[in-house]
């Protein structure tokens, strides 16, 4: 069960910080592109979702990605909202 529940912050100051990007692994086929995010930079915006495995760093994008987008997507309808409530007035 979980415990030690606390709101998520606010989220799109964090997201304009990320630089996703496409790339290749070693080894793999060259029309296998992916799309990812650096774990060594994303530890600098939000280390809750990296996790460090031996000798290097992996992201958690399932949680990252739930997360970011519902809070996001929030935070957007509430701008919108605000927003809708001021052109009415």
């Amino acid at each position: 069960y979980k415990n030690m529940i606390r709101p998520f912050e606010s989220v799109l100051d964090k997201i304009n910080r990320l630089n996703p990007f496409y790339f290749y692994y070693k080894g793999d086929e060259p029309d296998n592109v992916y799309g990812g995010l650096s774990a060594q930079e994303l530890l600098t915006v939000y280390p809750e979702f990296v996790r460090h495995l031996d000798d290097h760093y992996s992201v958690d994008y399932g949680s990252l990605t739930t997360c970011i987008a519902i809070r996001g997507i929030q935070e957007l309808l509430e701008r919108i909202e605000s927003l809708e409530q001021k052109i009415s007035a």
